[in-house]
């Protein structure tokens, strides 16, 4: 244990690492199982979920190795890498002794009683599909190999039947998974579902065909040589939702001790305006394309609402992947205009930033992936122009009108994504031609305070911003201008004259607070989300 826990990896080499082991698993896998549609199990929504659910059985009996274990989370992933290929037996031997494709593996799908059976008769009754031979045979080798860990670390029997008994626990929790969701299911909301001889699919197929992620998931136009084939990838692309929040989860409770302050640090660099800015615009894309759908009846179920929640993550990471790779490339603007930034104040390393931005990155295109190809669509574009913006070869953030419609441009792919969230059919024509013209002119346009704090900076760096060019009492006036025109485009694009009054008002408020010494730009997001929640009631 001591000499594979000294192996040392940086995360890109445990990640490919990971990757590699899993990818064999899927392959070895895909041999010995059979799927409804008789084709190789190797779509990417598949190859998702067993992704996710791996990444967070593994990262759970880690937690509970450092419960029990002397080996800090560094060591214990070290040496997880090192145990993981145990993974392979199991379709070696399900392949081995049933042969190509008759020993397919399955969840534990029991409720009630049967789930308790499933608990106490290690995994359940034999049956297929379901858990197969080679499932329990790996199950039981990683249990013996923790509860040797324990014993000769502790040689307290105790102890070790607990690190057993909890192993054990997080095992089945996972490979009974959906039926525990289910179960949570009926105790919030009742009996959903009457009981059906396969209830636990029934439910999953019910809850996913009236949810608005049977509408974005796949284009329209696409459909599927069968309804078991169909069941497949969306309970793939339901299963995977709920595991990116578990993981997630699992991944700050793992590294929450070592590494606090830097995830603080982390977090506090989010700049909450800006997020809430984008934020704004998603809310703002759903409610219009909802209200144009008066006839499309929302059920507001759980998988209506880890689509929705998805779609606000997976922003919340593209913003933050860009967030640190704008800091990166201005480490020496920041330097002058923005010392609390953590690499100047070196509260992270550069390398450190380099590895939250690849987590970031690697979840923002997960979960846009399984809320719908639209919302991947519109998230690759806002990373995009967000790193047109910021790095070389282009660097567009010098000339200041073609950096503030990148920004515009970011603003309309979220709101888009928002919009077609909600709309139904998925038609562009639905989208008002007002919309798309306001937000590209109006974004461009007041995009421009935020180089008000950066001016000094940006002058050392030779970057032509307004501040730079006619400096910043001057600048002031024309961004406080254009203010006040953004905020009278909506109406006037939108065609909802009821806005015209408010839109004057907030603008010239805007003006004032921009002209004044001490000003702050969160004044003037605050101002611009009292606008859009008036503009949310009115159109």
């Amino acid at each position: 244990m001591s000499k594979l826990s000294s192996f040392k990896f940086s995360l890109i080499e445990w990640i490919i690492g990971f990757t590699g082991i899993l990818f064999i698993r899927f392959f070895l896998e895909s041999l010995s199982i059979k799927n409804s549609s008789g084709f190789l199990p190797s779509d990417v929504l598949t190859l998702v979920h067993y992704y996710l659910f791996y990444l967070g059985l593994l990262l759970s009996l880690v937690l509970l190795a450092r419960k029990f274990l002397p080996y800090t989370t560094a060591q214990l992933l070290a040496v997880s890498l090192w145990v993981l290929p145990i993974i392979w037996l199991a379709p070696l031997v399900d392949l081995l002794f049933g042969g190509i494709g008759n020993m397919p593996m399955a969840y534990i799908f029991q409720g009630g009683l049967g789930l308790v059976k499933s608990f106490v008769t290690f995994l359940g009754p034999w049956q297929l599909p379901g858990i197969t031979l080679g499932i329990r045979l790996e199950v039981l080798i990683i249990l013996i190999f923790v509860g040797y860990l324990v014993q000769t670390t502790h040689h307290n029997w105790r102890k070790t039947l607990g690190a057993l008994i909890a192993g054990y626990a997080i095992f089945w929790g996972w490979l009974a998974f959906p039926s525990l969701v289910k179960f949570l299911a009926d105790l919030v909301y009742g009996k959903i579902i009457t009981a059906q001889p396969n209830e636990i699919a029934f439910f999953f197929n019910q809850l996913t065909s009236n949810s608005i992620l049977a509408k974005n998931l796949f284009n329209p136009a696409i459909g599927f040589s069968s309804e078991p084939v169909r069941y497949e990838q969306f309970f793939n692309a339901v299963m995977s939702q709920l595991f990116i929040f578990l993981d997630v989860s699992l991944l700050i409770a793992l590294f929450w001790r070592g590494l606090k302050e830097k995830i603080l640090a982390v977090f506090r660099n989010s700049r909450p305006e800006r997020v809430a800015y984008y934020f704004s615009w998603i809310i703002f894309g759903e409610v219009l394309a909802y209200k144009q759908n008066l006839h499309f009846r929302m059920h507001w179920n759980l998988f209506d609402l880890t689509s929705i929640a998805l779609l606000f993550f997976s922003y919340y990471c593209a913003w933050m992947f860009s967030v640190g790779v704008n800091d990166i490339r201005d480490y020496r603007i920041d330097a002058v205009s923005n010392p609390d930034r953590p690499l100047v104040s070196q509260s992270l390393s550069f390398a450190e930033m380099k590895y939250f931005n690849l987590l970031w990155l690697g979840w923002a295109l997960i979960s846009a992936l399984v809320v719908g190809q639209y919302q991947f669509f519109f998230v690759l574009t806002f990373i995009f122009a967000y790193h047109l913006y910021s790095s070389a070869p282009l660097r567009l953030k010098r000339p200041f009108i073609i950096s503030t419609f990148l920004i515009a441009l970011a603003t309309l792919s979220v709101t888009l994504a928002g919009f077609f969230l909600f709309r139904v059919d998925k038609e562009m024509a639905a989208l008002p031609y007002g919309l798309i013209i306001f937000i590209l002119i109006a974004i461009t346009l007041i995009a421009n305070v935020k180089d008000l704090k950066d001016m000094l900076g940006d002058r050392q760096e030779g970057i032509k911003t307004l501040p730079v060019i006619y400096g910043e009492a001057k600048a002031k006036k024309i961004i406080g201008i254009f203010f006040i025109v953004a905020y009278l485009l909506e109406p006037l694009f939108l065609g909802k004259l009821g806005l015209l009054l408010p839109a004057l008002a907030v603008g010239i408020i805007s003006y004032l607070v921009i002209q004044r010494e001490d000003f702050k730009e969160r004044w003037v997001f605050y101002l611009f989300f009292f606008y859009q929640l008036i503009a949310l009631l009115i159109i």
